[in-house]
C-alpha cells in the first residue's frame, strides 16, 4: 500500500522539467545565496536562473504541487522585480501564487497548488522581469499513483516511522526529544536517506550528538549543530553513504542531554525511494505453510502491513499468531502493531509441515515455543523386552487400577494452560506498549514562548485528521503535516508567537507539503 503523505522532490536539473526562454544554471554559491536567510541552503546546491521573460512547466500525476526557489527581489513601491504568475493546466490564477517577500530566502514557495483532482496536471511558472534575475530551485508534488526510484520526502508523521521515548511537537514544525536514548526507527525502500530538522533558539543551543545505524550495523556518530540567535530551518543533520537499492531499516538515537540542542525530526529524504510502504521483514522461522494441528483446519490471515504464517486453527500444540512476529500458544487472535493493524489471527502448527491433517504427531520444540505437552497416546509403555503394553497395564501385564496417567495428564494440561495464559498476558502487554506512539511524557520542561519577533506566518489549508495506524508515526518535509497556521522563525521578524507544545506526539495533523511549511522548505517547514 502507498503512504499518502509522501512527496516527490524534483531538482531543477531534472530533464522532465521543460524550460522556455533563456535559462542558465547556477548554484547556491552564486550571489552567496547559501549565506542568506534562515530557511536553509539551496537544495542540491543547484539553481536555474533567468533575466528575461521566460517560463518553466512540469506534468505530473497527483493532487498537490509546489514550485520553490530563492527569493531575491527588488521593489518599486509594492511592485516586485522580478515578478511571476502561476498556472494550472493552462489557467493562470492569483490563488496559486505566494505573495512577494522583501527579504532574500532560499527554499521559498513561489507557487502552490492544493486540493487538485487526482490525475494528470501541468503546472507552469511564467517569469516577468525588467532585468533582475529570477532563481528557480525545485518542484515537489504529491503523487496519487505509485512512484519508484524517486527522491521522496517523508513527513514526520509517516506511518512507517516509530518513535521511542519521550517526543512532542515543536511549534507544529517538527517533533523533538531531549531524552537520552530517545530514538526513531524507520524501514524504507531506497538507496540512501538523509535526516532534516529545524533548530529553535528557544531551547538549549549548544551542539549535541546522536548515532544512526542501518540494518542493525555499526553505529555512525553525527553532530547536531548548535544554533545562534535565530531559529534555523531545513538543516540536513546527516546523510548516509550510498546503499544497495532495496529495503533497509534506519535507527536514529539521541545521545545528548536536556541542556544541549535536542534531536528534532522534520523529515527524511529517501533517494531511489518510493511512496509504497516498506514491506514487512519476513521472520526466518516463519514457515511458508503448515498443516492443521490436532484435526484443526488450515487458515489464518493478516491485513496489509502485518505478517502471519499459514497454519491450523485447531488447538493442541498450535501457536496463535497476531499478524506480527510475536506468537502465543493456542488458536490466538490479535492485530499487527506496527505499522498497520492486522485483522484477525492465525495459528501455526508446531509439528512438521504437511498439507493434510496429522494424527498423534509430537510437536518439535523450537525457540518460539511457549508451552508444550505430550499426549499420553504418544508415549506408550513398553516392557523389559521392548514390547508395547496395552494402555493401563503395568510391566507384569497386570491391569492398573490407579488413575495416575489421568492425574499426570491433567496436571500437565493445567500447567500448559497457565503457561499459555501467562504468555498471552505478556504478549498483550507488549502489544499495548507498541501501540503507543510514544511513552508517557513526564514533563520536566515548561512551555516556552517562541518570540513573535522571530516567526513568519505561513497560512495553509485547514487541518485534516490522520488516522493513527498503531505505530508512532509522524510526518515530513517542509510543509508536511504541520499546522496550517504555522509560524516559522525568520530573521526578518514577521508573524505572531506560538509555543512549544507539551502534548504527546498524537492527534490531528494539518495537510501540508513536507517542504512548504516552515517557510518553504528545504522546503521550509515541516
Amino acid at each position: 500500500m502507498t503512504e499518502l503523505t509522501r512527496w516527490v522532490v524534483m531538482d531543477n536539473t531534472d530533464s522532465r522539467i521543460s524550460y522556455t526562454g533563456s535559462w542558465s544554471r547556477a548554484s547556491g554559491n552564486t550571489n552567496q545565496h547559501n549565506s542568506h536567510g534562515n530557511f536553509g541552503q539551496v537544495y542540491q546546491n543547484t539553481l536555474h536562473t533567468t533575466t528575461t521573460s521566460s517560463s518553466l512547466s512540469f506534468t505530473f500525476t497527483g493532487d498537490s504541487a509546489t514550485i520553490l526557489g530563492t527569493n531575491d527581489l527588488s521593489f518599486n513601491g509594492n511592485t516586485p522585480d522580478p515578478d511571476w504568475e502561476c498556472a494550472l493546466d493552462g489557467r493562470v490564477s492569483a490563488d496559486y501564487k505566494r505573495d512577494p517577500f522583501r527579504h532574500r530566502e532560499n527554499n521559498w514557495v513561489f507557487c502552490r497548488f492544493r486540493g487538485l483532482d487526482a490525475g494528470q496536471h501541468t503546472i507552469t511558472l511564467n517569469v516577468r522581469t525588467r532585468g533582475r534575475a529570477f532563481w528557480f530551485d525545485r518542484i515537489e508534488y504529491r503523487p496519487t499513483g505509485v512512484v519508484e526510484n524517486e527522491m521522496v520526502a517523508t513527513t514526520r508523521d509517516d506511518a512507517d516511522i516509530t518513535y521511542n521515548g519521550r517526543w512532542r511537537p515543536l511549534a507544529e514544525v517538527a517533533y523533538f526529544t531531549h531524552e537520552t536514548g530517545g530514538s526513531i526507527t524507520f524501514p524504507f525502500v531506497g538507496d540512501g536517506i538523509s535526516m532534516w530538522a529545524m533548530a529553535p533558539t528557544e531551547l538549549p543551543r549548544d551542539a549535541s550528538q546522536g548515532v544512526y545505524s542501518i540494518d542493525g550495523g555499526d553505529n555512525v556518530t553525527f553532530t547536531i549543530p548548535g544554533v545562534g540567535g535565530v531559529s534555523e530551518y531545513n538543516r540536513r543533520i546527516f546523510e548516509t553513504p550510498r546503499l544497495s537499492h532495496g529495503r533497509h531499516v534506519i535507527t536514529v538515537i539521541y545521545n545528548g542531554r536536556s541542556n544541549v540542542t535536542p534531536m528534532v525530526l522534520d523529515k527524511f529524504l529517501i533517494s531511489g525511494g518510493t511512496n509504497r510502504r516498506a514491506p514487512q521483514e519476513v521472520s526466518q522461522d516463519t514457515p511458508s505453510s503448515g498443516g492443521s494441528s490436532g484435526g484443526g483446519s488450515s487458515g489464518g490471515s493478516s491485513s496489509d502491513g502485518g505478517s502471519s504464517s499459514s497454519g491450523g486453527s485447531g488447538g493442541g500444540g498450535s501457536e496463535g499468531s497476531s499478524g506480527s512476529e510475536s506468537e502465543v500458544g493456542g488458536g490466538g487472535s490479535g492485530s499487527n502493531v506496527s505499522p498497520s493493524t492486522g485483522n484477525g489471527g492465525s495459528s501455526r502448527n508446531d509439528g512438521p509441515s504437511s498439507s493434510g491433517s496429522s494424527d498423534n504427531t509430537e510437536g518439535q520444540a523450537d525457540s518460539t515455543s511457549v508451552a508444550r505437552f505430550t499426549k499420553p497416546s504418544d508415549s506408550a509403555t513398553k516392557d523389559s523386552s521392548g514390547n508395547t503394553l496395552d494402555e493401563g497395564a503395568d510391566a507384569t501385564g497386570a491391569v492398573k487400577t490407579t488413575n495416575t496417567g489421568a492425574i499426570v495428564g491433567g496436571v500437565l494440561g493445567a500447567l500448559a494452560i497457565i503457561l499459555i495464559a501467562t504468555a498471552l498476558i505478556v504478549f498483550l502487554r507488549q502489544r499495548r506498549a507498541k501501540k503507543k506512539r510514544v511513552s508517557a511524557f513526564v514533563d520536566t520542561f515548561n512551555p516556552v514562548n517562541m518570540t513573535g519577533a522571530n516567526h513568519y506566518h505561513n497560512a495553509h489549508a485547514p487541518a485534516m485528521s490522520y488516522a493513527n495506524t498503531g505505530t508512532g508515526a509522524v510526518s515530513m518535509y517542509a510543509g508536511s503535516q504541520v499546522s496550517q497556521s504555522n509560524f516559522y522563525a525568520s530573521s526578518h521578524g514577521h508573524g505572531r508567537s506560538t509555543s512549544v507544545s507539551n502534548s504527546d506526539v498524537t492527534g490531528t495533523y494539518p495537510q501540508h507539503n513536507p517542504f512548504d511549511d516552515s517557510p518553504p522548505m528545504y522546503s521550509a517547514g515541516r
